[in-house]
């Protein structure tokens, strides 16, 4: 009884699926420019996201980062880049997340040491435990510093 009532269900389906027509079967289309909806120029794009030259206009929006900081940061992502274009791709160790986190945390960035933090943990890295330590002890002082000054981050 069950099977046929699953192959009378199948086979109606098939039927409901060879009278529809073609435009109503086509998946939809996936794109990358979510507040758009669908841009086939930017899907067709030959180059992947993270290598796209976007109008920079940081600047205009962003006074608070130093020139330096930023030039860390730039280096730090073309490292990731290189990292992720390399064959085989090389995955990041332990050394490489304590280097970031110092770098964020000297920089005083608490949500940028909180994300590299959870990765770490996510990418199955295990961090030294002082180092560990170290680190949320600069997360907690952050947060309580940050509604100190009036900043509900």
């Amino acid at each position: 009884m069950y099977r046929q009532s699953a192959s009378l269900l199948l086979n109606a389906g098939r039927a409901l699926a060879a009278r529809a027509p073609a435009a109503s079967r086509r998946q939809p289309v996936r794109s990358m420019s979510f507040f758009t909806g669908p841009n086939a120029e930017y899907d067709a794009h030959p180059l992947p996201w993270y290598k796209r030259t976007e109008v920079d206009d940081y600047d205009a929006y962003s006074t608070e980062l130093p020139a330096e900081h930023r030039r860390e940061r730039e280096a730090l992502m073309r490292e990731v880049h290189s990292m992720l274009e390399s064959s085989p791709r090389v995955q990041p160790d332990q050394a490489f997340y304590e280097r970031v986190l110092n770098m964020y945390m000297r920089q005083d960035d608490r949500n940028a040491v909180r994300t590299v933090r959870d990765l770490a943990a996510e990418g199955g890295v295990e961090l030294k435990a002082d180092f560990l330590k170290k680190v949320n002890d600069y997360v907690a002082d952050a947060h309580r510093r940050s509604y100190q000054q009036g900043s509900g981050w």
